[in-house]
């Protein structure tokens, strides 16, 4: 017996673990340009390893475990036009070991300027209702980038 599953099903399935997960943070990340996937995916990683190597130095991420690392996954959008990822984030360690949000909002606005040369931004908000998830998968084509995926084995 062959399952098929449809894009629809898909994504209210990954709606509602985001919505159980620990994401406490929606951050997106402008590019203000055109991009291919696999070129925001490398930014994507980029910017996961060095938001991690900021918050914990470059031979403490290298060996940190997963619950240790930034925990985000991001949708891709409008690749074709003005590239830019809808992001789940879970901030609370990187909140904690910089001691406000602004600070966070800084790094993350820092690092993400580092990949679009000053021409993209970021935008970052409490998550406080399920709507994000909705939002943040409005063109879901079955395309994510989870942070995990860029972590060594």
């Amino acid at each position: 017996m062959t399952l098929t599953y449809h894009r629809s099903a898909i994504r209210d399935a990954i709606c509602d673990w985001m919505n159980q997960s620990r994401y406490n943070h929606a951050v997106t990340l402008n590019t203000n340009r055109e991009l291919t996937l696999p070129k925001l995916s490398r930014m994507f990683s980029s910017f996961c390893l060095l938001f991690d190597r900021a918050l914990l130095g470059r031979s403490a991420t290298q060996k940190l475990r997963a619950n240790g690392r930034l925990l985000a996954i991001g949708f891709p959008e409008n690749l074709s036009s003005n590239a830019h990822l809808h992001c789940h984030m879970d901030l609370a360690a990187a909140i904690s070991r910089l001691g406000t949000v602004k600070a966070v909002e800084g790094l993350i606005d820092g690092l993400w300027n580092k990949f679009t040369d000053t021409a993209g931004s970021s935008h970052i908000e409490p998550l406080t209702s399920a709507g994000w998830g909705a939002y943040s998968t409005k063109r879901f084509n079955g395309d994510y980038l989870l942070s995990a995926d860029f972590w060594p084995d």
